[in-house]
C-alpha cells in the first residue's frame, strides 16, 4: 500500500528529493571523519587528501523516501532490500576493507535470496525452451539472474574510481532504460529512476568540485548502483511495452551496460593472464588507461561517457533494425574490446 506521505504530484517529489539530495551531501563530509568514512590516497589513487566517501547518503535517503512514499509491487520490495544488504557490505567495506572472497560470497548469498523470492525470468520463453529438455529452467534464469548482478554491481565498483565516471554511467544507463517502459510513468522502474537520477544528477556536481566539498561515492554507492541497475533491467524484462521493438532480448540491455561489464571482464581476464591474483587491486580499469596515456582528468571522464554513449545507442539501432543480430554484434565487440586494451593493460599491472 502506497503511504499517506505521497506527494500529491510527481513534480514535488523532485523538489523535495533535489532539495533533500543537496542537504545530505552538504552535510555528509562532516560525518565522513566521524564513522571512518574517508578514502586516503596511495599508490592507485592520486587524490592529495583524504576524501570523505558518503556520496551514497543521498542515494540511501532517495531509496528510503521512494519505499515510504510510491513502493507497492512485491517483487520491488524484494529488490530494495536486497540492495539494503549491497549498501551494508558497501557501507562496512568503505570504513574497514573486507577478503574480497567474504564480499564475493555475500554478494551471491543475497543476489540468490533476490532472485529465488521474486522468481523475475531473465530469458525469454523461447530461448528457455532449450532448457526443457534437462529441466533446468529454474536454475538456468536464477544463475543468469546472479551471474548479471555480481557482474554489473563489482563492474560499477571497478569502474568508480575517476570523478565522475561511475556516477555519469549510472545517469546515462537508466536513462537508456526508460524507452522501455514510457509513456508509462505508473511503472515501478519509471519512478525508481527519478529517485536514483536525482540524487546522482546532485552527487555527480559536487564530485567534479562545483559545489561544496568534494565527495566519493565510496564501495556502497558503486556497489548498490549496480546491483540496482542490474535488478532493473531483470525486473522490465518481465514488465510489456510497446515502445521497443524485441525489447525482451536481453542484448539490448547488455548494450547499455556494456562499458563497465566489458572493462570489468577484460581486467579480469588480463589478471588471469599475466597470472595475478584476479582480485588483486592495479591501475589497469579503463579510466587509467586514458590517464596514463596523458589525457587530463575532465578529459578521461568525457571520453569514458562518450564511449558509453555510443554503445548505448548502437544498441537501440540494433535492436530496432537488426535484431538477430545483436547477440553475435555483442560477441565481437567484446574480443574487439579485450584484444585491443590488452596490450596497454600490460603496462598498467603494477608489480
Amino acid at each position: 500500500m502506497t503511504s499517506i506521505l505521497q506527494p500529491n504530484s510527481i513534480s514535488i517529489a523532485i523538489i523535495l528529493l533535489v532539495v533533500a539530495s543537496y542537504c545530505i551531501l552538504q552535510a555528509s563530509p562532516f560525518l565522513g571523519p566521524i564513522l571512518g568514512l574517508t578514502d586516503h590516497p596511495d599508490w592507485r589513487k592520486k587524490h592529495g587528501s583524504g576524501i570523505p566517501t558518503t556520496g551514497s547518503f543521498a542515494l540511501l535517503a532517495s531509496l528510503i523516501l521512494f519505499a515510504f512514499w510510491y513502493l507497492n509491487d512485491t517483487d520491488m520490495v524484494i529488490i530494495l532490500i536486497g540492495a539494503g544488504l549491497f549498501y551494508l557490505l558497501g557501507l562496512v567495506d568503505d570504513i574497514k576493507p573486507l577478503p574480497a572472497l567474504f564480499k564475493l560470497a555475500y554478494q551471491v548469498i543475497v543476489a540468490t535470496a533476490v532472485a529465488a523470492q521474486t522468481e523475475l525470468t531473465v530469458l525469454n520463453m523461447e530461448f528457455l525452451r532449450h532448457f526443457e529438455t534437462f529441466d533446468a529452467i529454474p536454475f538456468a534464469t536464477l544463475s543468469i539472474a546472479v551471474a548479471l548482478t555480481i557482474l554489473l554491481s563489482n563492474a560499477f565498483n571497478f569502474i568508480d574510481g575517476h570523478d565522475g565516471v561511475a556516477a555519469g554511467i549510472s545517469i546515462f544507463t537508466i536513462l537508456a532504460i526508460v524507452p522501455v517502459y514510457w509513456p508509462d510513468l505508473n511503472n515501478q522502474i519509471a519512478l525508481l529512476s527519478i529517485f536514483i537520477i536525482l540524487p546522482m544528477l546532485v552527487f555527480w556536481v559536487q564530485n567534479s568540485g562545483l559545489i561544496g566539498r568534494k565527495l566519493f561515492l565510496g564501495d556502497a554507492g558503486s556497489l548498490t548502483l549496480g546491483y540496482l541497475i542490474s535488478w532493473m533491467i531483470i525486473y522490465q524484462l518481465n514488465q510489456p511495452s510497446a515502445s521497443l521493438p524485441n525489447y525482451n532480448h536481453l542484448a539490448y540491455f547488455l548494450w547499455i551496460i556494456f562499458i563497465p561489464c566489458a572493462d570489468a571482464l577484460a581486467v579480469l581476464f588480463h589478471r588471469v593472464w599475466v597470472k595475478k591474483p584476479i582480485f588483486q587491486p592495479d591501475r589497469s580499469h579503463l579510466h587509467h588507461l586514458l590517464t596514463n596515456a596523458g589525457i587530463n582528468s575532465i578529459s578521461v571522464m568525457v571520453v569514458v561517457l562518450l564511449l558509453h554513449a555510443t554503445f548505448i545507442g548502437s544498441g537501440w539501432l540494433i535492436m530496432q533494425y537488426i535484431p538477430q543480430w545483436s547477440y553475435l554484434l555483442l560477441a565481437i565487440t567484446t574480443l574487439g574490446y579485450l584484444v585491443t586494451t590488452h596490450r596497454y593493460r600490460s603496462r598498467s599491472i603494477i608489480d
